[in-house]
């Protein structure tokens, strides 16, 4: 495993923290856009239950 003697440099340990950085707030955007729309699917939902028609006033 001679790898694992060298030093890691300044460079692969910056490009390493910007990519663990981009990976934590890929994952956060992934989980708040996953929240987000099971929210909106259950609002869609209630409104076909209730029968609401949001779309009446184009047909005028």
């Amino acid at each position: 495993m001679h790898f694992l003697r060298r030093p890691i440099s300044l460079r692969q340990r910056l490009i390493l923290t910007i990519g663990a950085i981009l990976l934590v707030f890929e994952l956060i955007s992934v989980f708040w856009l996953w929240h987000e729309s099971t929210e909106q699917i259950q609002l869609f939902e209630q409104a076909l239950r209730d029968n609401r028609n949001n779309d009446r006033h184009i047909m005028r």
